[in-house]
């Protein structure tokens, strides 16, 4: 992509994300993992995780249980919960069930757990 470092490119890739993960998020999530890492990367994944998880919450937290672990894997788990149980609570639960014992683990159960109060 020939947009210059910065703000602007930012957009451009939180733009170009959003649009594309609505028409084949396979191929979203292909552009972001070829991204280097860094902030451009990290809202790109944020971006994906967002829209995708609207439409295809078990895809998403497929994608996410690839990545590398750290923060921001635990910060999109937690986002992909939320909206899962938005949706579908028991199901999310179920899947939160199935994570690995810390922070996503944790914040995911909690927020699922609002939800099912909630519904």
């Amino acid at each position: 992509m020939n947009v210059p470092t910065g703000t602007t490119r930012a957009r451009v890739i939180q733009s170009l994300v959003s649009t594309w993960v609505n028409s084949d998020p396979q191929a979203a999530a292909a552009f972001v993992n070829q991204l280097p890492d860094g902030a451009e990367k990290t809202q790109g994944a944020n971006t994906l995780v967002a829209n995708w998880s609207r439409l295809d919450p078990q895809a998403a937290a497929k994608w996410v249980g690839q990545l590398s672990g750290g923060e921001t894997q635990d910060n999109l788990t937690i986002q992909i919960a939320g909206q899962w149980a938005n949706s579908d609570p028991n199901g999310a639960a179920k899947w939160v069930d199935g994570l690995p014992d810390g922070k996503a683990h944790d914040q995911s159960a909690q927020s699922v757990a609002q939800q099912l109060v909630e519904k």
